[in-house]
């Protein structure tokens, strides 16, 4: 072969070698730009349209290429998100949170349990101690619920529902999280409260739209992501008087596995002082067989429940009955054909010995295929009814939505509209009355039955009625056993009880945005609407709860005003001020000027006292009443400077008081100080 041949045909082969490698790295670069998400010009949080300038968009694309940049760290982020996110959107919607707010306990900490910031804050949400035993955690050498992600979550909620309390609307509550209530009241517009929209810019904090890259990025992220995890996380309540070896023992888990997902706990046993909730690691193939052990530890014969306190379902044996000894037995159910399941018995089971089919006996039950059957339980073989034959149902600890309409064979969808519900998966407040053949009028609010009313503990199990020999059938008319002709009159609350702070008692207001009972006790109280147009699950809340974040003071941070300009104030020249609709304490606040603190001490009020139209307020301290002291106990303080660092919980420490005694000596509505704040401080 000629010399200048070879050099011709090795010119070619480096040319096709080039002009491939260069059309291949250029279809890479292509997919890596496709795999970024397109930052939209507005979002949808919180029942809110956020908006994002150009500015903004640019520093959130600039985020979100940060967060996927590294290829290994991003998946095993989104995996994490698998593992957990069930666990964080189960408390969000039981404590009434936007959903959204998952994805900041991903930019807390990356879901990484035992995560420690530099300034000392530790777990799931990053709490600093004395903040979490202000939120009501437990902290010691023993537990330390920062680490727990049933636990940390629900003193997250509480936290970000009293901010949005306040500032009614979710982007403040977002952004408080990282400065503190005190710390953004001067700098989140009065027009931010109630608004339906709301406009980011590059001057946004930071924080503020790293939360939005983080959003935008995870839900792209989740939908063509293939997680790598081997196994799901179920949660284990009631684990008092337990330790984890033994947990592990019963459901047959991995014990090493089971304490490296609640590193929350130091000690042998988990303590009895209150419910601790315990993360179960189980292994695909074992989800249906923990699943069923865990149903069947609900039902145990130890349990004290008498179903005959409802007389729900219905049941009476079927007069044509399987010949085979083996064979299920077949029942009427609230007046429809049923079937009773057996040890071991699968969905196909029932659906051969039935002669229906699997997807015909599954959407009978509101089943999927995975779902395990309960041996005992009464499953239908017909479609359940869209009105129950009685009106109402007080939920019971631990019954779901499904589960009730098993109970009385009306379909979920039905159950859902009656009680204003959008989300079928919403854990349902024990004591909730449930409207059972008519939609609960947008009116009337939710209605809690006390818990010393005796209604029994949930269990999924019916108990058959005595064989019954005659082929008399179920009437649909209303059975008239006493028991279960019980009428409901559920009776209104007139106080909601704190864990930690000391309130005068008030009436409520049934017009309010509705009540969420968090402590312990019995009591009455009205929940949240689900039908409010703008924002249909997750409305503001009330149930206060002494709960605050430390974070450095907002004086060390570096934070551009929102661009939402505040609306020019009208002052008034009379000292006071007529509420208008639509009003806060907040924006009346912005409007004078002046601090909500200042603002409730002139006029004898705290965040608990409901504002109404064509109130007058006080808005000039020449104009305040001076507060009545009684002669024989005059008030006696001394004064405090706050420093850097100290939170309402350490001042109180310090001086052996409680914080509500600091805070009713002060006019607070909040645990917030601020640095250099003078505060009084009541003697003992």
């Amino acid at each position: 072969m000629k010399k200048s041949d070879t050099v011709f045909r090795m010119g070619k082969f480096f040319l096709a070698f080039s002009l491939s490698s260069f059309f291949l790295l250029t279809s890479t670069s292509a997919i890596r730009a496709q795999e970024f998400p397109e930052v939209p010009a507005n979002v949808m949080f919180g029942g809110l349209i956020v908006k994002f300038d150009n500015g903004a968009k640019n520093i959130i694309e600039t985020d979100i290429r940060s967060l996927m940049a590294n290829k290994r760290f991003w998946e095993d982020k989104m995996d994490r998100a698998v593992l957990y996110f069930p666990i964080l959107e189960g408390v969000l919607i039981e404590e009434e949170v936007p959903l959204d707010f998952k994805y900041l306990a991903l930019q807390e900490s990356s879901l990484t349990p035992d995560a420690v910031s530099s300034s000392n804050a530790v777990g799931f949400w990053q709490f600093k101690e004395e903040t979490a035993v202000e939120l009501g955690l437990r902290v010691d050498n023993q537990i330390d619920e920062r680490k727990n992600i049933t636990s940390s979550t629900r003193a997250a909620a509480r936290y970000l529902k009293r901010s949005n309390q306040q500032f009614n609307n979710w982007v403040s509550s977002l952004y408080s999280y990282y400065l503190g209530m005190g710390g953004i009241s001067k700098l989140v517009p009065a027009n931010w409260a109630y608004a339906r929209e709301i406009l980011l810019t590059s001057r946004t904090d930071r924080y503020v739209l790293r939360f939005f890259a983080h959003k935008i990025a995870l839900e792209a992220g989740l939908e063509r992501h293939r997680t790598a995890n081997r196994i799901v996380l179920f949660e284990y309540p009631n684990s008092g008087g337990r330790s984890l070896d033994v947990i592990a023992r019963d459901l047959e888990l991995d014990p090493l596995e089971l304490r490296r997902f609640n590193r929350w706990i130091e000690t042998d046993v988990i303590p009895m002082d209150r419910e601790y909730v315990v993360a179960l690691p189980v292994g695909t193939p074992q989800i249906n067989t923990v699943r069923e052990k865990l149903m069947s530890a609900r039902q145990s014969p130890g349990q004290e429940y008498n179903r005959d306190d409802i007389g729900f379902p219905v049941l009476r044996k079927a007069s044509v009955q399987l010949k085979g000894r083996n064979d299920p037995v077949f029942y009427e159910i609230n007046g429809l054909p049923g079937i009773q399941a057996r040890p071991g018995d699968k969905s196909y089971d029932l659906a051969k010995a039935a002669k229906v089919s699997t997807g015909s006996f599954l959407k009978f039950n509101e089943l999927s295929s995975r779902d395990p059957l309960v041996p005992g339980e009464v499953y239908y073989l017909a479609k359940k009814k869209k009105k129950a034959m009685v009106p109402f149902h007080t939920v019971r600890e631990g019954e779901t939505i499904r589960g009730i309409s098993q109970i009385y064979g009306i379909r979920t969808k039905d159950l859902l509209k009656f009680n204003r519900i959008s989300n079928r998966n919403l854990r349902l407040q024990t004591g909730r009355v449930m409207w059972l053949n008519k939609k609960r009028p947008s009116s009337s609010p939710i209605e809690i039955i006390e818990k010393g009313s005796n209604f029994p503990p949930a269990t999924s199990t019916p108990v058959p009625m005595a064989e019954n020999t005659s082929t008399e059938k179920a009437t649909p008319e209303i059975p008239k056993n006493a028991s279960e002709r019980k009428k409901y009159s559920p009776k209104l609350a007139d106080k909601i009880e704190e864990p930690v702070a000391t309130t005068p008692e008030k009436k409520v207001d049934t017009k309010a945005p509705a009540q969420v009972s968090g402590g312990t006790g019995d009591r009455v109280v009205i929940i949240t609407q689900e039908d409010r147009p703008d924002n249909s699950t997750f409305d503001s809340e009330t149930k206060r709860n002494n709960r605050n974040r430390s974070t450095t003071p907002a004086e060390t941070r570096t934070t551009a005003t929102p661009s939402t300009p505040a609306p020019t104030p009208q002052r008034s020249n009379s000292g006071s001020h007529t509420v208008e609709s639509g009003q806060t304490y907040y924006s009346i606040s912005k409007l004078y000027g002046l601090e909500i603190n200042d603002l409730l001490a002139w006029n004898n009020l705290t965040l608990n006292d409901k504002l109404a139209v064509g109130q007058r307020l006080v808005v000039s301290k020449s104009q305040a009443k001076p507060t009545s002291v009684s002669p024989a106990q005059p008030a006696q303080f001394t004064e405090h400077t706050v420093v850097s660092g100290e939170t309402l919980f350490r001042i109180s420490k310090n001086y052996g008081v409680s914080m509500e005694q600091i805070q009713q000596a002060n006019g607070m509505s909040d645990t917030n100080v601020k640095l250099g704040q003078k505060l009084k401080i009541p003697r003992n």
